[in-house]
């Protein structure tokens, strides 16, 4: 993407028409029926490539309240990026105007992002004030063009008031009044996120900790953008045709154009303590079987990472948590543990005496997420159909006044003087059958919303002890606690099935399977490898090595090799996972793939090798991630060889 100056920046694309003409229709029937795009891409049918990229500071994260039924199979997860002035161009309508992403509301000034929570790992959800690299498909929000259908606040039970959306089916938008705010744009689904935590929850010994998740899971709405550009619908009439309807329910049509692409971001590292400290870094590998390749090269404040991705078809993903610190630098953390001992709800929702477009019977059916510094967990509820890890099942059938049982702890990390941030924060579900929520027969136009409950605490002491959080709504509340542990011990890993919407371990849409390591260890040794390289007259390359974890964690977790082969002016030309040779770069740009075996490993060549000369390196990695380095020092156990091939 090219970059604008604030300037330019500010008279972004025109929220009120241009929506129009990319295919929007402001149909809400058409938005319940497949027969109109909820989203359409910016620049509509010109458009070949609508994947953009915005860095910035993200805010209001949460998952969503509600969610058109239609056109979701899991609630979104939604966030608001404050851009960099670099990337305001992204942003449609004006200050002066007040329209677009410029109206004077949440959303104001900002970038809004979202993609389903079933295709998003819990892991790399954001949280408030965390610095992000996001990208995206840049669309207008076709089911949000004016302020929304609100009740008139003079008769509650009455009129209705607002400038329409998609809430009342039928209700199509006339003559835009002078003041209509328009579509917005946002990036809708995400395709790709970097996120550097503010306050990194992960980290025993203050690391920087940066997330990271690529897929090509487009979900639905990637199917209605892609489908909008390629089908006209008949000129003059309020939506598009059958085939609109068919392309936009096509799966195959869900996968957003990863292949072939790569990813280029920087892992930042903490202020280097003094100038002959030397990099330290952690991976803890949240995607298992990832066809992407993977080039680290360390830089004077951190990490430059390069991921690129093969040209094929099917599930392609890549997950990685980086950890990243000065070595012989300790700045321990505060481990602290919080327990949630139980949720009263006060008001179930169901029914809801406020609310007369529902049909909503008891029990009512809460969804509730807990945000811990960026550490998100489901607490519940999914009733009988809940995960082995969810928190508390019973919040999926609940009536007015019950408590509910928890008894759960999760473990996090704080730097010292560092804020804890809980929030608390969910649904009432009477939409049908999106998950988490569970199924039942009730009608209404929306959820309901029990509210959002925030404590801030200004550092892990001042969090201790006993406490009670609950909304303004007063709705609900929660009976929790927090203390230390005094081991220095590592956290647990974050749950991905936990969350719904989230994979589980191992599979390419989720987080893949962290080994955690014994209660107790902090572990910051790096383990340590050796090999043999052997060339076959068929000039076959077979390398065979053994690895060893040198600290408490007591498990090689995976070894990866780089095999380069030297070109002319000093460059290398690194093995793929494909068994090919990649183009030229620089040798300090190692690309590691993957060898058979841990403490036992080996990698042979898949096909006879050109004459030349052969750098080949082994990376073990443990099982909190400590990475190995190059082995430097004369007599030293050595992980890279040279070899020739003749």
């Amino acid at each position: 993407m090219v970059a604008v100056s604030p300037a330019v920046a500010l008279a972004g694309p025109d929220p009120v028409n241009q929506p129009l003409s990319d295919g929007c229709q402001r149909n809400a029937a058409g938005l319940l029926t497949f027969s109109s795009p909820e989203w359409v891409f910016v620049g509509g049918k010109g458009t070949t490539d609508a994947t953009r990229v915005v860095e910035g500071t993200t805010t209001l994260s949460h998952t969503a309240d509600e969610d058109l039924p239609e056109s979701h199979t899991s609630y979104d997860f939604d966030t608001d990026v404050v851009p960099d002035p670099s990337y305001l161009g992204l942003l449609a309508g004006s200050p002066t105007a007040g329209n677009g992403n410029f109206a004077h509301d949440a959303d104001m000034g900002k970038l809004h992002v979202e993609w389903e929570s079933r295709a998003i790992p819990a892991y790399v959800w954001p949280t408030e004030g965390d610095r992000v690299k996001l990208w995206g498909q840049w669309v207008w929000d076709c089911g949000h063009w004016g302020e929304g259908i609100q009740t008139d606040q003079s008769n509650p039970q009455g009129s209705l008031v607002g400038t329409g959306d998609y809430l009342l089916p039928g209700q199509v938008e006339g003559d835009p009044p002078p003041d209509l705010r328009g579509e917005q744009t946002e990036l809708h689904p995400m395709e790709a996120l970097v996120v550097t935590r503010r306050t990194p929850w992960a980290a025993a010994a203050g690391e920087t900790q940066t997330d990271t998740f690529i897929s090509n899971d487009g979900t639905h709405a990637f199917a209605e953008e892609r489908c909008a550009r390629d089908i006209n619908p008949l000129p003059g009439l309020p939506s598009y045709g059958p085939d609109f309807t068919a392309c936009a329910n096509t799966a195959a049509n869900e996968q957003q154009p990863v292949r072939g692409r790569s990813y280029d971001f920087f892992v930042p590292a903490p202020p280097r303590p003094s100038p002959g400290a030397t990099l330290d870094y952690r991976e803890i590998v949240r995607v298992t079987g990832s066809a992407a390749t993977e080039q680290v090269t360390e830089a004077s404040g951190g990490l430059n990472v390069h991921v690129s991705f093969p040209d094929a078809a099917g599930p392609l993903a890549y997950g990685t948590t980086f950890l990243v610190g000065w070595h012989g630098s300790a700045a321990p953390a505060v481990h602290l543990r919080l327990t949630l001992h139980s949720v009263t709800v006060v008001h179930s929702l169901d029914p809801n005496p406020d609310r007369f477009r529902q049909t909503g019977p008891p029990p009512g059916e809460y969804n509730l997420y807990l945000d811990a510094n960026g550490r998100w967990t489901f607490i519940g509820g999914r009733g009988p159909l809940a995960a082995s890890d969810e928190l508390a099942p019973a919040l999926g059938a609940v009536t007015d006044g019950q408590v509910v049982p928890v008894e759960k702890a999760i473990d996090l990390f704080v730097p010292a003087g560092r804020p804890l941030r809980l929030a608390i924060s969910g649904r009432e579900c009477d939409l049908p059958r999106m998950d988490p929520c569970v199924v039942t027969a009730e009608v209404s136009d929306s959820n309901d919303h029990p509210g959002q409950a925030i404590a801030e605490f200004p550092s892990p002491d001042a969090a201790l002890g006993a406490h009670r959080l609950a909304p303004d709504t007063g709705n609900y509340s929660v009976d929790y606690s927090v203390e230390r542990v005094a081991d220095g011990g590592v956290a647990s890993p974050p749950g991905t099935s936990g969350v719904p919407g989230s994979a589980p371990g191992g599979d390419l849409g989720g987080g893949g399977t962290v080994v955690s390591p014994a209660a107790g260890c902090d572990d910051r040794l790096a383990p340590a490898s050796r090999f043999r390289v052997r060339a076959s007259r068929r000039r076959a390359l077979s390398v065979r090595g053994t690895a060893r974890d040198r600290g408490c964690a007591g498990a090689v977790a995976r070894v990866t090799v780089a095999v380069a082969r030297r070109t002319g002016g000093g460059g290398c030309r690194y093995l793929q996972a494909s068994g090919r040779f990649g183009r030229g770069t620089s040798c300090r740009r190692p690309t590691y793939v993957a060898a058979a075996g841990t403490a036992v490993w080996s990698l042979r060549s898949a096909r006879p090798l050109a004459r030349g000369t052969y750098v080949v390196r082994s990376r073990a990695i443990d099982a909190v991630g400590n990475v190995e380095r190059k082995a430097r020092l004369a007599g030293a156990r050595r992980n890279f060889v040279t070899v020739r091939i003749r």
